[in-house]
């Protein structure tokens, strides 16, 4: 029987099929100029808690029972990257097949893709037309349930950018996210938000750059929720507005190091979800430098003021922190570590209000460590550990999970 596309993708398909399709046959007749690699990761992983549940408990889903599982991933790659006069086409696309050796109902067909234009008019006009789809499971530590479900976000984009001077630039972008989900239990989060950007920046001599801008989001979900406001469940529409005024800095730090800095100020309305309404600043800054020409330390820190799908909680604000450190002793060798800390306080959750006293509020942190040894054209091995820990306010949602990998990748 012939498979048809399904609903959702029925129509989006086209533009994404396209610019491949131009890449394709750009690359056959300038095959001088491009860049074409096929490639094929296979990745075994170890995880001791699965679906993310507190200390002590299981998880039953079919005849199995338990916390751990072994998993296999086969993940083919394409990437292709095309230079023609002044425009580029880069596709860089991998689907992947994951199998759970014991919870085999959760297994999955991923896919991630991105298929970008790179056009220049003149010296003063530029910009990137595209599409982007992802397809992959959902974290088990938000989706509190034994079930499989895989979202699917498919996301056309352009921006443009117009040098009004030698200095003076003017940017604008659209995208529009159209997120579904494969579970029954979630198809109610699923929607479209169409997002558009539009600023004023300056360059400097040094690469720097700092721009002024406005953002407006508007999301619309395909059906009502059911939302609990103090303590009383409703079938709602939590359709929202929201708009950002923002301010962004990229300055370089001599020639090892870059800075970028964001401030913001959010506001939020929802269509009828009005305890849902928010507004305050957010923020981010990053490091990234070469310490050594063997060493590169990226530090950041963020401040995040969002929405959640949680039918208990309002919104959340979430303050964290990110660093990385890498190390390349050799060519064919590198070694890296991974940290991130997270606070984030949720606004809501009357539910829980009578054990707790107060809403809920979170602590998130993980580590990583990897080791990995590259051969030329890109192939290595690689064997990588992960810690990741949530301790909340909510007994129910604390959880510890660790897992420990070796992937192996292949290219020609």
């Amino acid at each position: 029987m012939k498979k048809r596309l399904r609903p959702e993708l029925r129509g989006k398909a086209l533009p994404f099929l396209a610019i491949t399709w131009c890449s394709v046959m750009l690359a056959a007749s300038n095959a001088i100029a491009v860049t074409l690699r096929l490639g094929i990761q296979e990745t075994v992983l170890f995880d001791n808690n699965v679906f993310r549940l507190p200390s002590g408990t299981e998880a039953t889903l079919g005849q199995h029972h338990g916390r751990s599982d072994l998993t296999s991933r086969t993940n083919v790659i394409v990437n292709l990257d095309q230079d023609i006069s002044l425009q580029r086409f880069q596709l860089n696309a991998s689907i992947s097949r994951t199998e759970y050796l014991k919870f085999s109902e959760i297994s999955y067909t991923g896919v991630n893709a991105d298929a970008k234009w790179s056009w220049d008019l003149g010296s003063r006009l530029s910009g990137d037309a595209g599409a982007h789809i992802q397809r992959q499971l959902s974290s088990f530590a938000d989706f509190r349930a034994f079930e499989r479900n895989v979202a699917t976000q498919w996301q056309p984009y352009f921006d443009i950018r117009y040098m009004t001077g030698a200095r003076v630039f003017v940017y604008g972008s659209y995208k529009r996210v159209n997120t579904s989900n494969s579970s029954d239990v979630l198809l109610v989060n699923d929607y479209v938000s169409d997002v558009g950007s539009v600023g004023l920046g300056y360059s400097f001599y040094n690469e720097g750059e700092v721009a002024v801008g406005a953002k407006r989001t508007a999301t619309n979900f395909d059906s009502t929720q059911l939302i609990i406001l103090d303590g009383v469940s409703s079938a709602l529409h939590n359709d929202y507005r929201q708009n950002e005024l923002e301010a962004k800095l990229i300055w370089p730090i001599g020639f090892r190091g870059k800075f970028n800095g964001r401030i913001a100020y959010t506001q939020r309305r929802n269509r009828e979800v009005r305890n849902r309404d928010f507004g305050g600043f957010t923020g981010s800054a990053s490091l990234n430098y070469d310490i050594t020409y063997l060493v590169n330390l990226s530090v950041s820190g963020r401040r995040e003021l969002a929405g959640t799908d949680d039918i208990l909680a309002y919104f959340a604000t979430t303050n964290g922190a990110h660093i990385r450190f890498e190390y390349k002793p050799r060519d064919f060798a590198k070694f890296d570590i991974d940290g991130d800390y997270a606070r984030r306080n949720y606004r809501g959750f009357d539910v829980f209000l009578p054990i707790v006293g107060t809403g809920r509020r979170d602590t998130n942190w993980s580590a990583s460590a990897k080791l990995r040894y590259e051969w030329p054209l890109g192939s290595w091995i690689e064997v990588a550990y992960r810690h990741e820990r949530r301790i909340s306010n909510v007994p129910v949602l604390d959880f510890s999970d660790d897992s420990v990998s070796l992937s192996a990748l292949y290219q020609f």
